[in-house]
């Protein structure tokens, strides 16, 4: 069985939210705009199939979501996010699972999510960037609280 982990992808609805969000603001998202298989699972499925892959493990495309939002903003994008992610993985037949999009500087909706994605959602756990805000992951004021 050939798994491939740390794939990006999307739902369409997803992308078009972050792409009409960002049209005022003109960030460079040219992934988001040019690549298909981000967004259309039809492709992602070919390409699956014509390299023997088995199952596919999802994560947002980049850039992380903090760094294009924010407030409530961030949350209703991020929420959006993980709602898609899961209608991806169920629509998917098995061949696809997903991670959960965490706003690390938002600790409070970060855990919430977390718990949401994985305990609800049926998501694998938590997608995490090499820093938030520029900050490293393990600066202290990254620190979540701790989740029982």
């Amino acid at each position: 069985m050939k798994i491939d982990v740390f794939g990006h992808g999307m739902t369409p609805a997803l992308r078009e939210r972050v792409l009409e969000s960002m049209r005022e603001a003109e960030p460079s998202l040219p992934n988001w705009v040019d690549l298909e298989p981000l967004y259309d699972h039809g492709e992602r499925v070919r390409i699956l199939d014509a390299n023997d892959i088995d199952i596919q493990v999802l994560t947002t495309p980049s850039p992380p979501l903090e760094t294009l939002f924010e407030g409530e903003e961030l949350r209703q994008v991020t929420t959006l996010a993980n709602d898609s992610m899961a209608e991806l993985v169920d629509a998917s037949g098995g061949r696809i699972r997903g991670a959960v999009s965490v706003p690390l500087c938002d600790h409070d909706f970060a855990v919430g999510e977390l718990r949401r994605g994985v305990g609800t959602l049926g998501l694998l756990g938590p997608q995490l960037f090499t820093s938030s805000l520029g900050m490293p992951l393990d600066d202290p004021t990254l620190e979540l609280c701790r989740i029982n």
